[in-house]
């Protein structure tokens, strides 16, 4: 997940990314909400680029070669993803002693890759403020909006110094970290952000956000599941 840099969510990654530091000076269970809230976080913001109105569309079932695809991207795409489910087919296929389903397997991650380059080139993540969101999944940007910005709280609470200071006794930003990571601090944190009205969701409401995430993916009024299923893919 890449966040805004000099963010608080960029600075607890960091933080994060130091497993043996976690261990030696927190404790690894309390973090469990983090991972939990980045995974959604994620999730959400993938789901959104899915469900951006300015995705390219069809007006009718593709055909097979995607001539009645205007948009060259996505006939494009179209193609790309039709060899892709070729090659799944003929994975396991040997002829006599030749393995031909290992060569299949090596063109599937050729295909695959080639795939993801051009989704990343073509269609990337666009700034939250510029996605169309339809009315029916506007809680997706509400989860993003909700998780970052209590991963930017969590962060800037723990890099931030509250203790007394005086010219004989300074904090250095480390000596502050590893006093707000300390079991003791960083579960307060935690609880004091899980309370703001504007995270509630991230630790409270998992179970809604799972079920949301699921419909979107089985929605299939943009064409992700009529692509899925399509019979003339292969």
């Amino acid at each position: 997940m890449v966040f805004e840099s000099n963010s608080g969510a960029q600075y607890l990654q960091d933080i994060y990314k130091r497993k043996d530091y976690i261990k030696q000076h927190s404790d690894p269970e309390l973090w469990r909400q983090y991972v939990v809230a980045v995974r959604y976080l994620s999730k959400v913001q993938t789901l959104r680029r899915l469900v951006d109105k300015r995705n390219p569309g069809v007006d009718s079932e593709p055909q097979p070669d995607g001539k009645n695809i205007q948009n060259k991207h996505l006939r494009a795409a179209w193609v790309l993803h039709r060899a892709w489910i070729r090659a799944l087919h003929y994975r396991s296929l040997t002829i006599d002693k030749e393995a031909i389903g290992f060569q299949q397997i090596r063109q599937i991650l050729l295909l695959a890759t080639y795939f993801l380059a051009f989704e990343c080139d073509n269609n990337g993540f666009q700034p939250v403020e510029q996605q169309e969101t339809p009315e029916e999944f506007a809680g997706f940007a509400l989860y993003y909006t909700q998780i970052g910005e209590a991963l930017n709280n969590i962060g800037d609470e723990i890099i931030t110094e509250k203790r007394p200071q005086s010219l004989s006794q300074r904090y250095s930003v480390e000596d502050t970290i590893r006093y707000n990571i300390s079991p003791e601090r960083v579960s307060q944190i935690f609880r004091k952000v899980s309370l703001d009205p504007g995270s509630f969701y991230i630790f409270c409401d998992i179970d809604r956000m799972t079920n949301n995430i699921g419909a979107a993916f089985r929605c299939n009024k943009y064409g992700m599941d009529n692509v899925g299923r399509s019979p003339e893919m292969v």
